[in-house]
């Protein structure tokens, strides 16, 4: 026969042994994020990066936590140049975030590391996303159209450029012309 006394009493000792070790670990997950946070004000950005790599693989993936850790690496990654695994850890708070405001901020910074990177038509499609989930920013809006901006003036470069190589292109050929037309002068080559 089973005695439920026992048994009762070993679960309960088996329970609070996990509750006791969840609350511990967030505790502890909490000093570390402290410690994380410090090295980012510090603008030890390496060594902050490591450390929220740490925390977020302690967490679950999906959970408030996780989200704030992604962002945090995020921003140490563009601050070190690494700039394609900062937009990805945005991406994935873009699309896993449960908040407008965590995805606002995420489409935000993407954005920002486009238009440094002068991806305009890029950045301008992250400025609209941003706006989408935060309409109410007018710094964002702002970003906006000083991408579109950017992107007219890039496009008018080009053009002109375009316009440049084809005159030169077409002077070269009439200089040939005329040369190939004077009797007795051999062209170079």
């Amino acid at each position: 026969m089973v005695d439920f006394m026992l048994l009762y009493r070993v679960m309960k000792k088996r329970l609070s042994l996990v509750l006791f070790t969840t609350t511990l670990s967030g505790v502890l997950c909490a000093q570390d994020a402290t410690f994380a946070e410090g090295l980012l004000r510090r603008k030890m950005y390496t060594e902050a990066a490591e450390e929220f790599a740490l925390l977020l693989a302690s967490c679950p993936a999906d959970s408030a936590e996780a989200i704030d850790f992604k962002l945090r690496l995020a921003e140490c990654y563009a601050k070190t140049g690494r700039t394609q695994e900062a937009v990805q850890f945005y991406m994935q708070v873009a699309g896993s975030s449960t908040t407008g405001d965590h995805r606002a901020t995420a489409r935000l910074r993407i954005a920002h590391l486009k238009l440094e990177a002068k991806d305009y038509e890029n950045a301008i499609a992250a400025y609209k996303e941003a706006l989408r989930n935060n309409p109410a920013d007018h710094e964002t809006r702002y970003n906006l159209i000083h991408a579109i901006e950017q992107l007219k003036q890039q496009q008018e470069q080009q053009q002109n450029q375009e316009n440049q190589d084809e005159q030169e292109q077409g002077q070269q050929e009439q200089q040939e012309q005329a040369v190939q037309q004077v009797p007795g002068v051999l062209p170079f080559y």
